[in-house]
């Protein structure tokens, strides 16, 4: 089951404003992605569009949970 949004809220005040910046970076990255993939492939359906911003995730260096765990360590 996901996360409420409370639990959510929680999460996101125990962020620094480096983390945030970096969530809020990594969202706007998807939505672009899968506006991409809607644009080439307006017949396609939700699921394969989804499919196409995961690919492109997996060309990414890196990954968003890879970056918090970086700033983290850096902080410590």
């Amino acid at each position: 089951m996901p996360p409420d949004r409370d639990e959510l809220l929680a999460v996101w005040e125990q962020l620094s404003p480096a983390e945030k910046r970096s969530v809020v970076d990594f969202a706007t990255f998807l939505r672009k992605q899968s506006s991409a993939a809607s644009e080439e492939m307006p017949h396609q359906s939700r699921a394969n569009a989804a499919q196409r911003v995961r690919d492109a995730l997996s060309d990414m260096p890196g990954t968003l949970s890879d970056a918090i765990r970086t700033e983290r360590s850096e902080r410590v």
